[in-house]
């Protein structure tokens, strides 16, 4: 299961043209049927900052924005991997990275984009460090692809099989498949 540190540079950096944000990377993390979670503190003080965010979102996005922070609201605790840490929003850069550097496995700290307005330096392979760890800086539309990338695909086949006893000569059946029921046609 992939655990994202969403900040709110991703959030307040929106502009009009990025719905395919909400869409492509928001949504899913909201999805309780996804292989994503959100990472937030124990005591949801990240919550609060995305809640916070609704006055900066950008107002042709902000209808979006709010029905995707209603939607986490409502499945915090089955959508969110609560973090064992206490944080203070004073330093609100500050505690994004540090509930990324307590989380176990991966540690990716999502931003708008590292190019301009990126609070978190990174070295040359986009990494950033806090408390001793490494923590990984996506950016976007890095996120977005991270979250294609490790969607569970489900499959689903449409097959009909029909089972017969002829003309093998051995009587096992002869097996044909299209459509999504099982038909069994045995001579007698």
């Amino acid at each position: 299961m992939a655990i994202y540190t969403l900040t709110t540079n991703l959030i307040e950096n929106l502009k009009s043209t990025d719905h395919y944000i909400i869409a492509s990377l928001l949504n899913p993390l909201v999805d309780p049927h996804s292989n994503h979670r959100i990472a937030i503190d124990k005591n949801k003080r990240l919550y609060k900052l995305y809640a916070d965010e609704v006055r900066n979102v950008n107002t042709e996005l902000k209808e979006s924005y709010l029905g995707w922070l209603s939607l986490l609201s409502y499945q915090l605790a089955t959508i969110c991997d609560f973090i064992d840490v206490d944080v203070s929003t004073h330093d609100r850069n500050r505690a994004f990275l540090e509930v990324a550097s307590h989380i176990n496995g991966c540690k990716d700290i999502i931003v708008y984009s590292r190019n301009s307005g990126c609070p978190y330096p990174c070295d040359g392979n986009n990494n950033t460090s806090h408390n001793g760890e490494t923590i990984k800086v996506l950016d976007k539309n890095e996120a977005i692809n991270s979250i294609k990338n490790n969607s569970t695909q489900v499959i689903n086949y449409n097959t009909q099989v029909n089972v017969t006893n002829k003309s093998t000569g051995d009587n096992s059946p002869i097996i044909n498949g299209d459509g999504n029921e099982i038909h069994q046609k045995i001579k007698s």
